[in-house]
């Protein structure tokens, strides 16, 4: 009977249990998720800004240039 050539450091490998994620990694996840859906829906509002015509925006007192900015940091007049 041949013995394996399975060097004894692999098997104690494959047999420890894989670590569960960091809370701290969890938190750097939930941020960067955070942000990106931040950074989505500031994307959907100019969208939907840009699509108006000139009249409905100047109505909100923007104009076609500040659209973004509005959106960021809102009006400022």
């Amino acid at each position: 009977m041949r013995k394996k050539l399975v060097p004894r450091g692999i098997e104690a490998i494959a047999q420890t249990p894989q670590p569960r994620p960091s809370s701290r990694a969890l938190g750097i996840l939930s941020s960067w998720l955070m942000a990106a859906a931040s950074r989505h829906r500031i994307r959907l509002a100019v969208h939907e800004l840009a699509e108006r015509d000139d009249r409905s925006l100047k109505d909100m007192g923007i104009h076609r240039s500040e659209i973004e900015r509005a959106v960021r940091c809102g009006r400022t007049r």
